[in-house]
C-alpha cells in the first residue's frame, strides 16, 4: 500500500542519516584529552526528521499535465499550511534543550519559487532556519555535512512561476565544544 511504501522510505531515510552520523564519530580523531589518556569520551547524538511539509502524493499520481499543475498547487498550499518557520523554530528550540553533539537532520529539502525554470528565490530554507534558531537559543552548530537526495522542479498553474524543491540530509556539529573533532565527516 501507499502508506508502506511512505512509511519504508522514511525508514530507509532514517538509517541513512543514523549511518551518517555513525560514519563521522568513527571517522573523528580523539575527542578529549581523557579519551586520549585511555579514558572514554561521550558523543551525544540526535537525529530528527524535519518533514518537508508534503508527500508529493498528488504530483507523484498525476497522469497528464492538467493534474500535474493541480498537483503543484496543492503541493505549494500544503507546504505552506505546514508552517516550516515555526516549526523550525520548535525543533531547534528541541535541539538546544537536549544539547546533543550532532545532530542528523532528514527532509530538510530547501524549496524555491519564481519566474522560469529553475527558480532561485528561496521560499524557506529549513536548514538556514534550523541553524538561526538555534543562534536565537544560544547554543553553536554548523553544518558539517550536507547530502543532496533529490531535486524536482516544475511549472505552476500559470505557467509563469515554478516551484524548485531540493530534498537534503544535514548532519549539524556543535561549533563550542573545542574537544569535539571531526574528521571528514560524509
Amino acid at each position: 500500500s501507499k502508506g508502506e511504501k511512505m512509511q519504508k522510505a522514511s525508514n530507509v531515510r532514517c538509517l541513512s542519516i543514523i549511518a551518517m552520523l555513525l560514519t563521522a564519530l568513527l571517522a573523528s580523531p580523539a575527542l578529549s584529552a581523557q579519551e586520549a589518556a585511555g579514558g572514554r569520551a561521550t558523543v551525544k547524538v540526535m537525529t530528527y526528521n524535519l518533514f518537508q511539509g508534503t508527500d508529493f502524493v498528488e504530483v507523484l499520481q498525476a497522469q497528464n499535465a492538467i493534474e500535474f499543475l493541480a498537483a503543484a498547487q496543492l503541493t505549494v498550499d500544503e507546504v505552506k499550511a505546514s508552517n516550516p518557520p515555526a516549526r523550525m523554530r520548535a525543533i531547534a528550540h528541541q535541539i538546544a534543550i537536549t544539547n546533543p553533539d550532532l545532530v542528523g537532520l532528514e527532509e530538510v529539502t530547501l524549496w524555491r519559487f519564481g519566474v522560469g525554470p529553475s527558480p532561485t528565490d528561496v521560499m524557506y530554507d529549513p536548514l538556514q532556519e534550523v541553524l538561526d534558531g538555534l543562534k536565537a537559543e544560544g547554543v553553536h552548530y554548523a553544518a558539517v555535512v550536507v547530502a543532496d537526495e533529490y531535486e524536482l522542479q516544475g511549472p505552476m498553474p500559470d505557467l509563469v512561476h515554478y516551484l524548485r524543491a531540493n530534498g537534503r540530509n544535514v548532519i549539524l556539529a556543535r561549533t563550542d565544544k573545542p574537544e569535539l573533532h571531526l574528521s571528514n565527516p560524509q
